[in-house]
């Protein structure tokens, strides 16, 4: 019965050794002069960290990336576990869908042998690689303010000067403002600004 056992233990884990070999991320990236590179990632953490929905390389924090030649500013245009299967940046599919093919094939890889995110490693360290971890994103993000309306008089004279603040917190700070609608209680702004460098939890 021991040896049973045993065989069927170290059948089990050529198994998963197995399946860990066989398991890749293919990830084309355009590096802005028009040529692409292709690279093979077969582990996680990938080393480096993706701004969405741009889909540009925002930092490089180490290998496998670094290995590959991987650089800030690269574009990820096609990504998926073979070559009969990728994603593409212009295949139509709305931006979640995209986003979450990506993370799921990077989720979908083994860790490296001596993981940094083992519960030994420094909190300097952690953060310096809490950008390639799957999930840890950094965006774009385009915000609209248009109109306010039935808005009370704020001012001795009646009527209002209304402008909105619009303010983000987080790693991703930002404060912006749009114009001031003069003696108007029902403002339209159509103001449009992008900020940029959010990250999950930013509010």
């Amino acid at each position: 019965a021991t040896s049973t056992l045993s065989t069927e233990s170290k059948r089990s884990k050529e198994s998963k050794e197995s399946e860990e070999t066989k398991a890749s991320a293919i990830l084309i990236f355009d590096d802005g002069s028009g040529t692409q590179k292709t690279c093979t990632i077969t582990h996680k953490p990938p080393g480096f960290a993706i701004r969405f929905p741009a889909m540009t390389v925002s930092r490089v924090t180490g290998p496998p990336a670094s290995d590959h030649g991987i650089q800030e500013g690269w574009k990820l245009v096609k990504w998926g576990s073979s070559a009969d299967a990728l994603n593409a940046m212009d295949s139509g599919q709305e931006k979640g869908e995209l986003r979450q093919s990506y993370v799921s094939l990077i989720q979908g890889l083994p860790k490296a042998r001596g993981s940094i995110r083992s519960s030994q490693t420094s909190s300097a360290h952690e953060e310096k690689w809490a950008a390639s971890i799957p999930g840890k994103w950094a965006y774009d993000l385009e915000v609209s303010v248009l109109s306010a309306q039935n808005l009370r008089d704020a001012d001795w004279g009646g009527q209002s000067d209304p402008y909105c603040v619009v303010c983000v917190q987080g790693r991703g700070k930002t404060t912006f403002k749009t114009k001031v609608v003069k003696n108007n209680k029902s403002p339209v702004w159509n103001h449009v600004e992008r900020v940029t460098d959010m990250h999950d939890g930013d509010q």
